[in-house]
């Protein structure tokens, strides 16, 4: 959020104008919130590589590995699938004008 507010700022700072609110999110309606990306674009492809790697490889990449883990539920909480739903998915949109 600081990232976007530097942005944002830095176009206003630029002779841009908005009329938005750079603490705004938008995100799908309730009723899309549960289902698959793959229902919303039937075009997205999970990236299987990375959800391999994701819940297979990234607990070995852990600083402390050596072979042994050195907490008992690291596997466990380095493994999760990633979210494939809509229901995380937000963005902002921001709309600048610049008169010339």
């Amino acid at each position: 959020m600081n990232r976007t507010r530097a942005l944002f700022n830095a176009m206003l700072g630029n002779g841009f104008s908005s009329n938005d609110d750079p603490n705004s999110y938008y995100h799908f309606a309730d009723e899309w919130r549960g289902k698959k990306i793959r229902e919303v674009d039937n075009e997205f492809r999970h990236p299987w590589d990375t959800v391999k790697f994701l819940t297979e490889d990234l607990h070995t990449c852990c600083i402390g590995y050596d072979g042994e883990h050195c907490e008992g539920d690291c596997e466990r909480r380095l493994g999760w699938w990633p979210i494939l739903t809509c229901q995380q998915a937000q963005w902002q949109i921001f709309e600048f004008r610049k008169e010339v």
